[in-house]
């Protein structure tokens, strides 16, 4: 399987940015810090989806390893999101736009597609975490919380990382 050489930048940054911001910073059942979905949300539309899946299973597992949490958690809610991924950057952006780009971002969509598209996927991702970890819908309302801070957090850290980080219109 061939991937593509300018994904491999991306995947070493974020994953690193993660694997320092979450090891530095723990809040416990107030919210969580998760930044490696910005690898996903960033995949351009031509990026086949059974790819995407691997990927996703591959930098949700290295996130499981450096967190401490259960084994699974991040990569299967990763997955869950990568799965949705093509629909919700379909709902967000012209085809014109994110067709022959390397990676989907600020330049490609503007700032405020891209925050409501990051939002969403941020979104799908929490929800799906926050019920793979309670497993149990009562608990889930008692975290309604927890999930809203913890999208609104996540979201923020992701678009200033791809301001500072990738974006070219600086």
């Amino acid at each position: 399987m061939r991937i593509s050489t300018s994904i491999w930048p991306s995947f070493a940054i974020i994953s690193l940015l993660h694997i320092i911001i979450s090891s530095l910073t723990d809040f416990g059942p107030i919210f969580f810090i998760a930044i490696y979905p910005m690898f996903i949300i960033t995949l351009p539309s031509k990026f086949f989806p059974n790819k995407a899946l691997i990927l996703a299973f591959i930098i949700g597992i290295t996130a499981d390893f450096f967190s401490s949490t259960l084994y699974g958690i991040h990569s299967a809610s990763l997955v869950f999101m990568a799965f949705i991924q093509p629909l919700i950057l379909r709902f967000f952006s012209k085809k014109d736009d994110t067709e022959k780009v390397s990676r989907i971002g600020i330049d490609q969509l503007g700032i405020k597609s891209f925050v409501f598209y990051c939002t969403t996927l941020v979104t799908i991702h929490n929800i799906a975490f926050v019920y793979i970890e309670t497993m149990n819908w009562s608990v889930f309302y008692n975290s309604l919380f927890r999930l809203l801070l913890s999208t609104i957090i996540n979201t923020l850290i992701i678009v200033i990382i791809e301001i500072s980080l990738f974006s070219q219109k600086k």
